[in-house]
């Protein structure tokens, strides 16, 4: 009752806390993470913080410095008798009995928020479901938090799909032998991420993936570089690290003529021609599997996770050319390679070409324009159309 009289809901909150300590500073205080975030969203709610008192008089409707910025979706009140009656707002800030309270509530409330997980999941994920998106931000803006905040962190991953979620301690425990590294994959949503190319190799080894959808995810890899001595590695890098005893990968059954070395730098070459400066280099891939391409970052930068965080907010951004990595062993590549040494004039290589990348640039997320594919697919499509008349 106390709960929604103080935030006006009409539901009950999902974790709450009765806090009274006496050392190192006097304090009490009744904590609430409320059921939902809505009501907490900036457009929603501008003002946000904790109500304080000072021997049950009124100090602050909205202290915004007793908890830190990534917990501000928490409700309450706290009382200290430590508090001077004629404290001013202008100066409590500055109180150094603010800085202590402020420790004793913020450990309480990590500590209160990872005995949730650990003892009660569905609760948790609701939790995580509704305030996992502040957590990251922890993880990003608190170093001194990052360390509580780690194992609270969960994800979408190729082995869960949209139904399940897993921690980096869960994902850690069921790496494979010879698996030094944490993977993770960018993207716009779930489902693009599932049929992303760069997952080849990780299906054909059954190797789990974590999916990475928020635009504060490229933060926050760029934030916790590892787990518990494992690296986190987007799997977009060229220099992919892969299992030690397993650096091949499974390649499917094609019904296209191998190509030799000549066919297939020829057509490389002519990639090149037609992409220009639009690409970095070409070259062949050793991850593919069902996939004819992939593009990958050549850099080593953490700077490429921020990359669709920039297309969000930067107006007018435009991602640096990528590497495009090509399946030498797959059907519609070895295809292209044989037409291009029967006919170099062929008119349908370009517009294969072009559309091969741009079917890479809409599964990366980075095509400026897709309207601009449609007159690469209907050449496409009448040239297929002709061939069965």
């Amino acid at each position: 009752d106390f709960y929604q009289q103080l935030t006006l809901a009409d539901d009950e909150p999902l974790l709450h806390l009765h806090i009274v300590t006496d050392a190192p500073v006097n304090l009490r205080a009744l904590i609430f993470v409320p059921g939902t975030r809505e009501r907490t969203q900036a457009h929603l709610r501008p003002e946000y913080g904790l109500t304080l008192y000072s021997r049950k008089v009124l100090i602050q409707e909205h202290n915004k410095e007793l908890l830190p910025e990534h917990l501000r979706f928490v409700e309450g009140v706290v009382d200290s008798e430590d508090l001077p009656l004629n404290v001013s707002r202008e100066t409590v800030q500055g109180n150094p009995l603010m800085r202590q309270m402020r420790r004793a509530l913020t450990g309480r409330v990590h500590k209160e928020i990872k005995a949730l997980a650990e003892n009660d999941a569905e609760k948790f994920r609701r939790f995580w479901e509704e305030f996992g998106i502040f957590v990251k931000e922890g993880v990003v803006t608190d170093p001194a938090s990052q360390e509580l905040l780690v194992d609270l962190l969960r994800f979408r991953s190729s082995r869960t799909g949209n139904d399940g979620w897993v921690s980096l301690k869960e994902y850690a425990a069921r790496m494979q032998e010879g698996q030094e590294v944490i993977y993770y994959v960018l993207g716009g949503d779930l489902k693009s991420l599932a049929h992303s190319p760069h997952l080849d190799y990780f299906r054909a080894h059954d190797i789990e993936v974590l999916y990475l959808v928020d635009a504060i995810d490229g933060f926050v890899t760029t934030s916790l570089r590892d787990y518990e001595g494992k690296a986190l590695q987007n799997v977009d890098d060229a220099n992919l690290v892969l299992p030690a005893d397993d650096e091949s990968a499974v390649q499917p059954a094609s019904d296209a003529a191998p190509v030799s070395s000549a066919q297939f730098d020829a057509l490389v070459k002519r990639f090149l021609s037609v992409l220009g400066d639009r690409v970095k280099s070409v070259r062949e891939a050793k991850v593919l599997v069902d996939s004819p391409c992939r593009l990958v970052s050549d850099e080593e930068s953490y700077e490429r996770d921020l990359e669709r965080f920039r297309r969000l907010t930067e107006e007018g951004y435009t991602a640096p050319a990528k590497v495009l990595e090509l399946n030498r062993k797959h059907a519609i590549i070895a295809n292209l390679a044989l037409a291009l040494e029967k006919n170099p004039n062929e008119p349908l290589l370009p517009a294969a070409i072009e559309q091969l990348f741009d079917n890479a640039l809409l599964l990366e997320g980075l095509h400026a324009n897709p309207v601009e594919m449609v007159a690469h697919i209907q050449q496409l499509l009448a040239a297929a159309v002709a061939a069965k008349a």
